[in-house]
């Protein structure tokens, strides 16, 4: 199976998805994904579905079908002016609850930043060459990962964490970091003051 219709193998795939989910059955013919079969329901109840979504077409289909977008390392410039109007427009647009926007990004608190940030920036050097994050990065203005990472002092992380809650993201998911165990207690205790863990 190829991804070369991305859109179109979403709408197939969360045709099937939503009706397993719901009523443990599903018969679907796609173009793409194809179902019939029943009594595979996982669970009592229908959980959330949410897709990892950040180019315009797939945010528009999460927001007109799902529950939100999950996203990996996006930066709040580019929740507040891209991700957040796009998917709260087509939720408005199809007549469905605001959806949720839950971000994760790591957050490493630090008197030397420069070398975390090389860090992360080498061991998430990947995301940078990939087409749909380098979009993502391109609207925040940042090279790579290094630089969209929360790391800094508690003031300038705060500052930043500050930034994220105002960007337009319902939920946050922090990825604590830390070089060593004085940074990763200090991480720690920013983050569960920040968030009232």
């Amino acid at each position: 199976m190829t991804w070369h219709k991305p859109v179109r193998h979403m709408l197939d795939y969360l045709a099937i998805l939503d009706d397993l989910l719901s009523t443990g059955s599903a018969s679907f013919q796609g173009e793409i994904w194809s179902f019939d079969a029943e009594g595979v329901k996982p669970s009592p109840g229908t959980p959330k579905v949410m897709v990892a979504a950040l180019g315009e077409q797939m945010l528009k289909l999460a927001g007109r079908r799902t529950d939100g977008t999950i996203l990996w390392c996006v930066g709040p410039k580019t929740i507040r002016t891209h991700i957040a109007p796009v998917i709260n427009d087509a939720a408005a647009a199809a007549d469905r609850p605001a959806p949720a926007i839950v971000c994760s990004i790591p957050v490493w608190v630090t008197d030397d930043p420069q070398p975390a940030r090389d860090f992360l920036a080498s061991i998430l050097a990947d995301y940078a060459t990939l087409p749909s994050y380098r979009a993502m990065m391109d609207i925040e203005g940042v090279e790579g990962l290094g630089d969209l990472s929360i790391v800094g002092s508690e003031e300038s992380v705060r500052e930043e964490l500050g930034r994220i809650e105002g960007s337009g993201v319902t939920d946050f998911a922090p990825v604590p970091m830390g070089g060593n165990p004085d940074e990763t207690a200090r991480t720690m205790a920013v983050l569960t003051d920040a968030l009232g863990a």
